[in-house]
């Protein structure tokens, strides 16, 4: 007999041939109750012994199963199992590059902001250490000022006092011999000229000290309603020569600019002949409101007159802590006088800079335009964003 899968043995050489070469021997019964014995992948190749078998074959057969079967399952299943493996394996080694990849980009972005803030650091350590300095050297020079101010104080209420005991003086005195009392004037005049003078040299050293020699210019960048741009008001001072300048307005005036007196200060009131500009009280950080320097006595000088244009302060000796541009020649009203409606003598007030250049008169010429409400009040004042010392 002949099979796809082997062949049937016909004689018992055969079997015994086929015995040496390691094949299966598998004892067939007349009957098919030995098939299910059987391991299962034999099943599919068993066959049952009939009645019908010739008589002269053995009882014993020979079936031959493919020589290549149960290998090429089991390669089968260990390649597919390797396969399968190194997927995962694959698998495995990609997600972890790719954890490792966002990790070093994580660590990379960090390293970036950390530099950053180590830079800012370093920055607002310079930036603090320069404010010390700077708030250092302003103090010292708050505190020369607030000396000298003081005793200047002292020297114009002993004056003031002086002053006072000589008018007491002579009018229980009235009787004495008048060329006496009119020496006595003169004895106080001299005196006080004299510390006039003294005030006068002491600033002019302070300003040279601080400021240099000039000739000094002060910009105001102001803000005019509704123009988005600012403009800019450039103010020439007055010189530190006692006999031709003005050493004591100017010095208060640079102080005040110096200490930032005028930033955030407003033109808000138009006299006609005036645009009088106050400063804003509430400039400074704290709580308190700041002291800025003020004129001492009201300085006057023919070389300076109220023309148009120019910068002056108020004449009454404490206030200056606001100034007026003249809109036109003012000497009828600011220069000295004798005031006949009260019958008094009256100071010239400090007039110490002139607005020379064109482009800045234009400026003031449309804050003259402004629209005015009850009083001279200007309906839009103009703010006075930053005042600034330029060429020194």
């Amino acid at each position: 007999l002949r099979r796809r899968d082997g062949l049937l043995a016909s004689s018992p050489a055969q079997v015994a041939n086929e015995s040496s070469s390691k094949k299966r021997r598998i004892q067939i019964a007349p009957s098919t109750a030995g098939v299910a014995d059987l391991p299962s992948h034999y099943r599919r190749q068993s066959y049952s012994a009939t009645s019908t078998t010739p008589s002269f074959l053995p009882r014993t057969i020979q079936i031959r199963s493919h020589p290549d079967d149960s290998w090429l399952s089991l390669a089968s299943r260990t390649k597919s199992k390797l396969s399968t493996a190194t997927l995962v394996l694959s698998l495995l080694l990609l997600a972890a590059a790719i954890v490792l990849t966002i990790q070093c980009t994580n660590v990379s972005s960090l390293q970036r902001e950390l530099d950053e803030l180590h830079s800012i650091r370093r920055n607002l350590q310079e930036s603090h250490v320069q404010i010390l300095q700077e708030l250092h050297t302003s103090s010292e020079s708050l505190n020369k000022f607030k000396d000298t101010h003081e005793k200047m104080k002292m020297v114009n209420y002993d004056m003031s006092t002086h002053m006072k005991r000589m008018k007491e003086e002579f009018e229980e005195t009235h009787k004495e011999n008048k060329g006496e009392m009119e020496r006595r004037v003169e004895v106080a005049e001299g005196r006080f000229e004299k510390m006039v003078e003294g005030i006068q040299r002491r600033s002019a050293e302070m300003v040279i000290e601080k400021f240099g020699p000039g000739p000094h210019y002060v910009e105001l960048q102001v803000q005019l309603p509704a123009i988005p741009n600012s403009q800019t008001i450039k103010i020439k001072l007055a010189s530190l020569d006692a006999e031709t300048g003005m050493p004591h307005s100017v010095h208060t005036f640079l102080e005040q600019v110096h200490q930032k007196a005028w930033d955030g200060a407003q033109f808000s009131f138009h006299a006609g002949h005036v645009l009088l500009a106050a400063p804003d009280n509430n400039y400074s950080t704290t709580n308190e409101k700041k002291e800025v320097p003020t004129v001492l006595f009201p300085e006057y000088n023919d070389a300076h007159p109220h023309e148009k244009y120019s910068i002056a302060f108020p004449g009454r000796p404490g206030t200056g802590q606001d100034f007026y541009i003249n809109l036109q020649p003012n000497a009828a009203h600011h220069a000295p006088r004798y005031d006949k409606e009260h019958g008094k003598f009256v100071e010239g007030e400090p007039c110490f800079g002139k607005i020379v250049d064109g482009s800045s008169r234009r400026v003031v010429d449309q804050m003259d335009k402004l629209s005015l409400g009850a009083g001279g009040v200007v309906d839009q004042p103009v703010l006075i964003l930053q005042a600034r010392i330029v060429g020194m």
